[in-house]
């Protein structure tokens, strides 16, 4: 079956390699999905935004050659790559004009609602077409409007109809509704003043179990009515940090620092955990930490005893298959020496990393990246493809938007032309407005 997408009698249809999804149109959201093992059947697929389009799509396939061939290095006369570019731009166009009239009857409101989530999208938008008062919820508090449309992930033994569930709890006050997702009932109205302050984009399902299993500590509780602001990064961070730092430690760091500091503190304090694991230390710590320098300290000393421990081994790395191919600025680091070297050079642990590289537990890459800046980058792998895992610059620090671009680039051009046989191709003249994936 060739992937695409089309628009028919009211109803959108994906097709992919082993399965075609049908979604119905806006106010009678329902989705059914086919494969070669099963017949038709009711499904909850993951709606990609770029399904829910805010605006018609205004460029031609022409117009968009034409805009191709003005870019140097593409179009012209050049055999398989002019025949390349038009294939992905028409596949492009067909989707858009696909997506726009699957769009087109939705309220604009509910579109951007729609679309301010990560995740969930298609049970979102069923739920404001068939919830009375779903968007007047999302307006007020859309971490607990989430919460209540996704009830089947909160309870053991979840109600049988979700949709009923949400229709008849939603006219309830917010912290009754909060109480019945299992938030700490004498402290309700607490929690759904820390849930109004997560935007749509930071709510995920487990942030949300994350929350409610926080909430129930008074420390921690405290440290989120007092922080100020409350979004992916803080949760992330006082969930992996709960064990190991003292809650007060751990509200003055969300007090002090800007979230791209503290999502650097919280990648220290998961690479102490797995430092902490390699070493073959008891977990938690028996005293918790409540100084900013002994928490660095404690970071440096696991980094030094792994790379100690890594050197004595004399271990030698082994690749579960070939890496992808270098480009000019992205070189592998293919031995212990020079992962090693560059723990040394650029200051962090990714030496504590060898271990895993070395017994074959799971596919990890290391390579070093030379522009747009210095930095490090370490790939795994989910299913059949390698995935960007983490990517820092010296001392740990986050690099800059256009060094991410860069990998990630070189990491999805290098896996689609080594599958498809070709040489690499830049995306430079594709529409991103247009792009479906």
């Amino acid at each position: 079956m060739r992937p695409g997408v089309a628009f028919r009698d009211g109803k959108l249809f994906i097709f992919g390699n082993s399965q075609i999804l049908v979604i119905r149109q806006w106010p009678r959201i329902q989705a059914w999905r086919k494969t070669a093992q099963h017949g038709w059947q009711a499904w909850r697929p993951q709606l990609h935004p770029r399904l829910i389009r805010l605006h018609e799509p205004q460029l031609k396939v022409t117009d968009l050659l034409e805009k191709t061939a003005r870019v140097p290095g593409l179009g012209g006369g050049e055999g398989w790559k002019d025949e390349w570019i038009q294939y992905k731009l028409r596949r492009q166009r067909k989707f858009a004009e696909a997506a726009w009239r699957f769009s087109e009857p939705i309220p604009s409101e509910v579109r951007c609602a729609v679309r301010s989530f990560d995740e969930s999208r298609y049970e979102m938008l069923q739920a404001f077409a068939r919830v009375d008062y779903a968007l007047e919820l999302y307006r007020s508090n859309p971490a607990l409007l989430y919460g209540l449309i996704r009830n089947d992930q909160f309870f053991i033994e979840p109600p049988r109809a979700r949709l009923a569930a949400c229709r008849r709890w939603i006219f309830h006050k917010q912290h009754e509704i909060a109480a019945w997702l299992g938030f700490p009932e004498s402290a309700g109205k607490v929690c759904v003043r820390i849930l109004a302050k997560l935007a749509s984009r930071d709510v995920r399902i487990h942030r949300l179990w994350w929350l409610r299993r926080m909430l129930s500590d008074a420390e921690l509780r405290k440290l989120f009515v007092f922080a100020p602001r409350i979004d992916a990064t803080v949760i992330g961070f006082v969930w992996d940090a709960k064990e190991l730092l003292h809650p007060s430690l751990a509200a003055k760091l969300v007090q002090r620092m800007e979230s791209k500091a503290l999502f650097q503190a919280r990648l220290i304090v998961r690479d102490i955990f797995r430092m902490w694991r390699v070493l073959e230390r008891p977990w938690p710590p028996a005293k918790k930490i409540c100084g900013v320098n002994a928490f660095e300290d404690l970071h440096d000393e696991l980094w030094r005893s792994c790379e100690r421990r890594v050197s004595a081994a004399g271990l030698k790395v082994r690749f579960p298959e070939p890496p992808l191919p270098e480009w000019p600025d992205i070189e592998l680091l293919g031995t212990t020496k020079e992962i090693i070297a560059e723990g040394e050079e650029m200051d962090h642990c990714v030496a504590s990393y060898i271990p895993e590289m070395t017994s074959g537990e799971k596919p990890i890459l290391v390579y070093r990246v030379l522009w747009p800046e210095r930095a490090t980058l370490r790939l795994t792998k989910t299913g059949d493809r390698w995935r960007v895992a983490e990517l820092r610059g010296r001392n740990n620090q986050v690099p800059s938007p256009d060094t991410f671009e860069f990998v990630k680039t070189w990491v999805d051009q290098a896996q689609e032309m080594v599958e498809l046989g070709l040489p690499q191709l830049s995306d430079e003249a594709v529409d991103p407005d247009l792009c479906p994936f």
